[in-house]
Parts: structure tokens; sequence; C-alpha cells
């Protein structure tokens, strides 16, 4: 194993919210370079990051960005972990362990607006799972947190309490 230590200069001066605005803090995945390249630039990951390589490159990116624009404004999950770690093995040819890193990266990216969790929580916070009713709820799947998908969540949710508030009241009548 090996450990790198950066210095980037003045720690006290820094715009963390830079940061903040553009990724999702998971101290348990390593950011990859072509997401330091968009937050700092070529030419400085390039100087102060010389052996960074790896993780989820452009191309994944773009898949997730047009994922999102076809279907990132509904709620419903995208896709599970599994799937999206066997498309990531495909497009960049590197083992299923690696795919499920970069799909763990690609989530950190605030641009993308997704997000993942298992199918029972998914299920609990208003996600349709129509798709889904075979997959164990463990399953961990993605899915967007757009403002229009949550939106829809909330929507649901609210229908489904509705609905358990009439049978209740339904239920108190009888008695």
């Amino acid at each position: 194993m090996t450990h790198h230590v950066y210095t980037l200069g003045d720690f006290s001066g820094t715009d963390w919210s830079l940061l903040a605005d553009n990724f999702n803090i998971n101290l348990s995945t390593r950011p990859s370079k072509a997401i330091i390249n968009s937050l700092l630039g070529e030419d400085v990951t390039r100087d102060y990051f010389p052996d960074l390589r790896g993780g989820a490159g452009r191309s994944e990116i773009q898949m997730f960005n047009a994922i999102m624009e076809t279907r990132g404004q509904i709620n419903q999950p995208l896709m599970t972990v599994k799937t999206a770690a066997d498309t990531i093995s495909a497009m960049a040819s590197v083992e299923d362990r690696s795919a499920r890193a970069y799909t763990d990266q690609l989530c950190q990216v605030k641009a993308l607006e997704m997000e993942k969790m298992s199918k029972s929580t998914a299920a609990r916070l208003g996600y349709v799972m129509d798709n889904y009713q075979q997959a164990k709820s463990a399953e961990k799947l993605l899915v967007p947190t757009t403002a229009q998908a949550l939106r829809l969540c909330l929507e649901k949710v609210a229908l489904d309490n509705d609905d358990l508030r009439g049978q209740l009241r339904t239920m108190m009548k009888g008695k």
C-alpha cells in the first residue's frame, strides 16, 4: 500500500465552497482523476497530482449525464448498482470491484444528481419500484435526486398517507 501526501498551499485561505458546491463529500470514496480535473483543471491536476490515475472518466460521466437527462426527472430508479458496475466494467475494461468504485465516484458529482440507496429505502422515500419488484430489499439502486424527482416522491408519499388515513377512518367507523 502506498500513501501520498499532497500540500496544495495555504489551507486557511482555501475556498472550500468551490469543493462543496460541486461534490458530495464522501471520505470513504477516492475522487477520480477526471473529477479532480473538472474541479481544478488539467494543468493543476497534472502539476500537483502527477501520479493520480484511474477512476471514473469523462465517458462514464457523460453516459450517466445522458441517463439523467432522459430519466432524471421521474421518481423511478435509474438502474441497479450491479447494472451500473457491469456497464462501466464493459465501457472502461475494468474489473467489477473497480467498476463499483467508479459508480461511487460518480455519485459524488453533484451535477449528476443521483444517489445510491437500498431498494427498501427508495420505496420508503417514494420512488416507484415497478421495474424492481423482483429485486431483494437490500439491493442497491441508483436513484435520481433532481428537484423534480424528489417532488414526485413527496407527492407519492403524501398520496400514500392520504390513502392510509382514509383506510383508518373506514376502520374506525366500522367499530
